[in-house]
């Protein structure tokens, strides 16, 4: 839970890509840009 809420906090600044990031990883690791790059770094 507190990695759910500290994922809807980061994407306020990024225009809501890491809800999509974070489940896009563990069920599809579909789409890799700079941007998803960088917030790997916080999970």
């Amino acid at each position: 839970m507190y990695i759910y809420f500290l994922c809807l906090f980061i994407s306020l600044f990024f225009y809501y890509r890491c809800i999509f990031f974070f489940f896009c990883q563990i069920f599809f690791p579909c789409i890799y840009n700079p941007m998803d790059k960088y917030l790997y770094i916080y999970f």
